[in-house]
């Protein structure tokens, strides 16, 4: 759940110095235009420590510990702030390539660098200089290319030769434009195989754009019109979207499998022809709505992760009756309860509610939270200007997930993630002012997104 609603023009791809096979690439294209980003993270960094940009200085270069904030600190060991940097981090190793305003500075640094990793070798390079480090082996285990006012250095636990060759390749080769990172534009830009973002910070405003095949939402419709683009609730989480037939049915029937998980009496059989009755009747205009967070009891147990977020999910429907007519295959669900425009399923103290209004059907886990929902129907539809945007109020967020205990770390993995998140960015989160976004549906199973974060202004003196 991160957020999303940059304004960003089309700019041309970022031409980074990447080294082949980089699991991970990290562009800054002109230092000097970072110190926004680096402002925002260094204040970020005072609640989520593994955000400051200090906290990057071992990443950042394999020589030389270089802090992003500190430009007078760039510039001292020979860094040109008008040039660009990219560093690419592979299994074998990291390689990262700088311009330089002053090479005498930057090689003396990495000299004193090297000498205290091993053996400082001078090598011969053609037009250059360079040097490395070198093992007892002989094998080279960090070093640097420097050829006009470029630098690539490198380094390695182990065996830095394939990096090495790397290193004196780019540092002699013009950079050239990354197609991945076509239509992002931002101070710094960050590639790994599943998909790339791209990062820039306005005063008190952090902006994101970038695209994934890791984010777990069914396939989205093109933007459009929705008829809940004016429908506002009060909460932790407020999103609309509109996915693709396939995309309806694939949130229903996650729909079902969590079900199953806590009522033992509902036949999959049942839930499932519901799910498709009820598919085929939906447009896929979607409305979903988090009230908050509250854990009551170990999230071991299905029931009580499946209620701990208060929610409601409306779909619209393609005709009030047809939706009325597909309703009833809910009333073949063993245990549910007739209500005047639904039903409701008991789970323990809690129940499941699914109920129509017009032609909206309600799902939730909460009678009021779905009462209010209900209530909230009825605004004028409004354009969609993408596939799913959201609302998110951070301060609620870091408010349900400190209710995340250590004796729910035995819960299993997704527990100790999101007790892990509590602790690193519950701070951060608390502080936090608001995260708003969108996403889109690529081919592939891909999504663009983008995301804004905002924190409180700095109170003026």
């Amino acid at each position: 759940m991160l957020s999303l609603l940059v304004a960003v023009t089309l700019a041309l791809p970022a031409s980074p110095r990447a080294a082949p096979e980089a699991e991970t690439v990290i562009h800054l294209p002109h230092l000097g235009q970072a110190q926004g980003l680096a402002a925002f993270l260094s204040r970020a960094g005072e609640k989520a420590s593994l955000l400051r940009p200090a906290a990057w200085t071992n990443e950042f270069h394999p020589l030389l510990r270089l802090d992003l904030s500190n430009p007078r600190a760039l510039e001292g060991v020979g860094i040109d702030l008008a040039g660009g940097s990219t560093t690419s981090l592979r299994a074998d190793g990291t390689l990262s390539c700088l311009r330089l305003k002053d090479v005498a500075r930057f090689t003396a640094a990495a000299d004193a660098a090297l000498a205290r990793e091993g053996t400082l070798t001078p090598v011969a390079f053609k037009g250059g200089k360079a040097a490395i480090a070198a093992a007892p082996n002989g094998v080279a285990r960090s070093g640097y290319f420097v050829k006009g006012a470029e630098s690539c250095a490198f380094g390695s636990l182990s065996n830095g030769e394939a990096l090495r060759k790397e290193a004196q390749k780019l540092v002699q080769k013009a950079p050239a434009a990354d197609k991945r990172f076509a239509g992002l534009n931002g101070a710094l830009y960050l590639a790994r195989r599943e998909g790339t973002l791209a990062m820039d910070a306005k005063g008190d405003v952090l902006e994101a754009k970038g695209t994934s095949r890791r984010i777990p939402l069914p396939e989205l419709r093109p933007a459009g019109t929705s008829p809940y683009a004016n429908v506002q609730r009060p909460g932790l989480f407020l999103g609309r979207a509109s996915f693709t037939p396939d995309g309806v049915s694939q949130m229903l029937h996650a729909g079902v499998a969590q079900l199953r998980e806590i009522c033992r009496a509902c036949t999959h059989g049942a839930l499932s022809r519901a799910a498709d009755s009820l598919g085929a009747e939906l447009t896929g205009a979607a409305l979903v709505h988090v009230e908050d967070v509250r854990f009551r009891g170990s999230l071991g147990l299905p029931a009580v992760r499946f209620f701990a977020a208060r929610q409601a999910v409306v779909f619209e429907g393609k005709s009030e009756a047809g939706l009325k007519r597909a309703l009833t295959a809910v009333g073949e669900i063993a245990g549910v309860r007739k209500l005047a425009d639904g039903y409701a399923l008991a789970v323990g103290s809690s129940a499941v509610y699914v109920r129509q209004k017009g032609k909206h059907l309600v799902f939730g886990n909460e009678a009021s939270t779905v009462e209010g929902m209900l209530a909230a129907l009825g605004a004028a539809p409004g354009p969609a200007p993408h596939g799913m945007t959201f609302d998110l109020d951070p301060k609620l967020l870091a408010r349900g997930l400190s209710g995340i205990s250590l004796l729910d770390l035995a819960a299993g993995r997704e527990a100790a993630t999101l007790f892990a998140i509590s602790t690193e960015a519950g701070p951060l989160l608390a502080a936090s002012e608001r995260i708003r976004g969108w996403a889109d549906s690529e081919a592939g199973g891909a999504h663009r997104f983008a995301f804004t974060w905002s924190l409180p202004p700095v109170a003026q003196p």
